[in-house]
């Protein structure tokens, strides 16, 4: 084989892989254009969302700062960022839950004295059961040991929770994804739902939730697997689709496939 052969076959190839470079970025452009210039129902981009998609040359811009703008007499803090926070009625019902650490803890086992309560520390989560909203409350009172700063403050922890930091109960994440995934309703049309509940949740949030909980969840979907395939009874189901072919703006078949299973004779797994 002479060295123009050689040449002419590595050509090609490099000329292969840039191709496949070049669809590879576009698919990313283009999708990256949806969700920017898309639909306001379509379009999920937050910038303060560190799990969003990264693009080279295309890094997100840096929060603006706080600026706060005078009216008459006071000062209104405006959030120049647009990060929404959750609202609803001064009036909705309060359920308190008082979480106390155990009696023979309330006393110094090295001087015999009783703590002393300095406080409580109270955590408010909205929660959700059919029909209503309410505020679940955790109530965790705080005691000092007398005369022995150092051993600082005694408190309970709180309950484990499906996502931390997170300013609602799992009932009510448990009732947004049933009906998005369940029901099949959008997660724009139940943040207008709930607006008229006067629970004010923009849709950016109730997407982060979403998102957030399906990674904390996998562990129940990967188990759920090993159970169907463990069992007698497997079926699947096969439902074509139109799908969008990368970078070619045109539709190619596609197919959908549904996974249930389980050890009773009315399957209890669906995937």
């Amino acid at each position: 084989m002479t060295n123009s052969t050689i040449s002419l076959e590595q050509h090609e190839k490099e000329k292969s892989l840039l191709k496949k470079q070049i669809a590879h970025l576009q698919e990313q452009m283009d999708w990256f254009k949806r969700q920017l210039f898309g639909k306001k129902s379509e379009r999920i981009v937050d910038t303060q969302d560190s799990q969003q998609p990264y693009f080279p040359g295309l890094e997100p811009i840096a929060p603006v700062a706080e600026k706060k703008q005078k009216i008459e007499g006071h000062e209104r803090k405006r959030n120049a960022t647009g990060k929404d926070t959750i609202t609803f009625p001064d009036d909705i019902p309060v359920e308190r839950y008082v979480l106390d650490i155990p009696e023979n803890e309330k006393i110094c086992h090295e001087t015999g004295e009783q703590l002393v309560k300095i406080g409580e520390e109270i955590t408010s989560k909205l929660a959700y059961r059919p029909g209503s909203y309410f505020i679940k409350q955790f109530v965790r009172p705080k005691y000092a040991y007398p005369q022995r700063e150092e051993n600082g403050i005694t408190i309970v922890d709180l309950p484990e929770s499906l996502l931390t930091r997170c300013q609602v109960d799992e009932s009510l994440l448990a009732d947004i994804l049933v009906k998005k995934y369940a029901d099949h309703l959008p997660l724009y049309r139940q943040s207008e739902i709930m607006s008229r509940d006067g629970m004010n949740i923009s849709r950016q949030t109730l997407c982060q939730w979403t998102m957030r909980a399906s990674v904390a969840l996998k562990p129940l979907f990967d188990r759920m697997i090993v159970r169907v395939l463990e069992a007698e009874n497997i079926f699947y189901d096969e439902t074509p689709i139109k799908m969008l072919a990368p970078g070619k703006g045109k539709t190619h078949q596609a197919y959908m496939w549904v996974l249930v299973g389980g050890a009773c004779a009315t399957p209890s797994y669906r995937i």
